[in-house]
Protein backbone atom coordinates (compact mmCIF):
# COMPACT_ATOMS: atom_id res chain seq x y z
CA UNK A 1 0.00 0.00 0.00
CA UNK A 2 2.93 2.58 0.70
CA UNK A 3 4.50 1.77 -2.70
CA UNK A 4 1.29 3.06 -4.48
CA UNK A 5 1.26 5.78 -2.14
CA UNK A 6 4.76 6.69 -2.72
CA UNK A 7 4.03 5.99 -7.06
CA UNK A 8 1.32 8.38 -6.52
CA UNK A 9 3.05 11.14 -4.88
CA UNK A 10 5.98 11.19 -7.34
CA UNK A 11 3.97 11.01 -10.21
CA UNK A 12 1.87 13.81 -8.79
CA UNK A 13 4.27 16.06 -7.43
CA UNK A 14 3.49 19.20 -9.14
CA UNK A 15 -0.15 19.20 -8.01
CA UNK A 16 0.64 18.29 -4.19
CA UNK A 17 3.28 21.20 -4.20
CA UNK A 18 0.81 23.30 -5.62
CA UNK A 19 -1.72 22.36 -2.60
CA UNK A 20 1.23 22.21 -0.13
CA UNK A 21 2.23 25.81 -1.36
CA UNK A 22 -1.31 27.45 -1.49
CA UNK A 23 -2.10 25.68 1.99
CA UNK A 24 0.99 26.59 3.33
CA UNK A 25 0.91 30.04 2.30
CA UNK A 26 -2.49 31.04 3.39
CA UNK A 27 -2.04 29.31 7.07
CA UNK A 28 1.23 31.86 7.15
CA UNK A 29 -0.71 34.48 5.96
CA UNK A 30 -3.73 34.11 8.01
CA UNK A 31 -1.49 33.40 11.59
CA UNK A 32 0.53 37.24 10.06
CA UNK A 33 -2.30 39.37 10.11
CA UNK A 34 -3.45 39.45 13.84
CA UNK A 35 -0.22 39.26 15.15
CA UNK A 36 1.08 42.54 12.79
CA UNK A 37 -2.32 44.46 13.72
CA UNK A 38 -1.70 43.83 17.21
CA UNK A 39 1.98 43.67 18.17
CA UNK A 40 2.20 44.18 22.00
CA UNK A 41 -0.59 41.46 22.56
CA UNK A 42 1.58 39.63 20.35
CA UNK A 43 4.45 40.46 22.46
CA UNK A 44 3.04 39.39 25.57
CA UNK A 45 2.38 35.97 24.04
CA UNK A 46 6.08 35.36 23.56
CA UNK A 47 7.09 36.46 27.02
CA UNK A 48 4.21 33.88 28.21
CA UNK A 49 6.64 31.55 27.06
CA UNK A 50 9.40 32.33 29.39
CA UNK A 51 11.91 31.50 27.10
CA UNK A 52 12.99 35.44 25.88
CA UNK A 53 13.88 37.96 27.44
CA UNK A 54 10.81 41.01 27.46
CA UNK A 55 13.87 43.60 24.72
CA UNK A 56 13.40 40.49 21.99
CA UNK A 57 10.18 39.18 22.84
CA UNK A 58 8.93 42.80 21.87
CA UNK A 59 11.77 42.37 18.83
CA UNK A 60 10.70 38.96 17.90
CA UNK A 61 6.66 40.58 18.29
CA UNK A 62 7.44 42.88 15.67
CA UNK A 63 9.71 40.95 12.51
CA UNK A 64 7.94 37.50 13.12
CA UNK A 65 5.26 38.53 12.15
CA UNK A 66 5.93 40.19 8.72
CA UNK A 67 8.91 37.26 8.07
CA UNK A 68 5.40 34.82 8.06
CA UNK A 69 3.26 37.35 5.58
CA UNK A 70 6.36 37.57 3.37
CA UNK A 71 6.77 33.19 3.46
CA UNK A 72 3.80 32.79 3.26
CA UNK A 73 2.66 35.38 0.38
CA UNK A 74 6.02 33.96 -1.58
CA UNK A 75 4.91 30.73 -1.17
CA UNK A 76 1.69 31.30 -2.61
CA UNK A 77 2.91 32.75 -5.53
CA UNK A 78 5.82 30.08 -6.06
CA UNK A 79 8.37 32.33 -5.56
CA UNK A 80 11.28 30.68 -4.17
CA UNK A 81 9.34 27.92 -3.13
CA UNK A 82 12.29 25.89 -1.32
CA UNK A 83 14.22 28.62 0.74
CA UNK A 84 10.60 30.13 2.08
CA UNK A 85 9.85 26.56 2.93
CA UNK A 86 13.46 26.24 4.79
CA UNK A 87 12.47 29.26 6.57
CA UNK A 88 9.02 28.30 7.39
CA UNK A 89 10.34 24.90 8.68
CA UNK A 90 13.16 26.62 10.85
CA UNK A 91 10.09 28.91 12.36
CA UNK A 92 8.07 25.32 12.80
CA UNK A 93 10.46 23.91 14.65
CA UNK A 94 10.92 26.70 16.84
CA UNK A 95 7.11 26.95 17.73
CA UNK A 96 7.18 22.76 18.00
CA UNK A 97 9.59 23.29 21.01
CA UNK A 98 8.26 26.53 22.78
CA UNK A 99 5.48 24.53 22.52
CA UNK A 100 6.89 21.36 24.07
CA UNK A 101 8.92 23.49 26.59
CA UNK A 102 5.90 24.97 27.91
CA UNK A 103 3.81 22.48 28.11
CA UNK A 104 6.27 19.93 29.81
CA UNK A 105 6.86 23.04 32.05
CA UNK A 106 3.00 23.36 32.87
CA UNK A 107 2.90 26.74 31.45
CA UNK A 108 -1.30 27.59 31.17
CA UNK A 109 -0.64 30.05 28.45
CA UNK A 110 -2.20 31.51 25.10
CA UNK A 111 -0.32 30.07 21.64
CA UNK A 112 -0.79 33.30 20.06
CA UNK A 113 -0.36 30.79 17.11
CA UNK A 114 -3.37 32.41 14.91
CA UNK A 115 -5.43 35.10 17.61
CA UNK A 116 -3.27 37.06 20.08
CA UNK A 117 -4.23 37.78 23.26
CA UNK A 118 -7.00 34.66 22.67
CA UNK A 119 -7.52 32.85 26.05
CA UNK A 120 -9.50 29.56 24.09
CA UNK A 121 -6.40 28.89 22.09
CA UNK A 122 -4.07 27.39 24.46
CA UNK A 123 -0.69 25.71 23.94
CA UNK A 124 -1.35 21.78 23.98
CA UNK A 125 0.09 18.93 21.85
CA UNK A 126 -3.33 19.43 19.62
CA UNK A 127 -0.78 22.64 18.60
CA UNK A 128 2.46 20.84 18.11
CA UNK A 129 0.58 17.67 15.90
CA UNK A 130 -0.91 20.95 13.73
CA UNK A 131 2.62 22.80 13.51
CA UNK A 132 4.45 18.93 13.04
CA UNK A 133 1.82 18.31 10.07
CA UNK A 134 2.94 22.16 8.40
CA UNK A 135 6.27 20.82 9.12
CA UNK A 136 5.59 17.76 6.54
CA UNK A 137 4.44 20.33 4.03
CA UNK A 138 7.58 22.64 4.31
CA UNK A 139 9.66 19.48 4.01
CA UNK A 140 7.86 18.33 1.01
CA UNK A 141 8.24 21.46 -0.56
CA UNK A 142 12.02 21.24 -0.08
CA UNK A 143 12.24 18.02 -1.54
CA UNK A 144 9.78 19.01 -4.42
CA UNK A 145 9.41 23.02 -5.28
CA UNK A 146 8.28 22.95 -8.65
CA UNK A 147 4.82 23.31 -8.95
CA UNK A 148 1.86 24.26 -11.15
CA UNK A 149 0.53 28.25 -11.44
CA UNK A 150 4.37 29.16 -9.92
CA UNK A 151 5.69 32.02 -10.91
CA UNK A 152 8.99 30.78 -10.70
CA UNK A 153 9.83 27.43 -12.46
Amino acid sequence: MFEKIKLFLQNHSGAVSLIARVVLGLIFVYASIEKITYPEPFAQNIIAYEILPQALANIAAIWLPWLEMFCGLLLIAGIWVRANAAILSILLTIFIIAIASALIRGLDISCGCFEVGDSEAMVGWRRVIEDAGMMILSLWLMKFPRSHWALEK
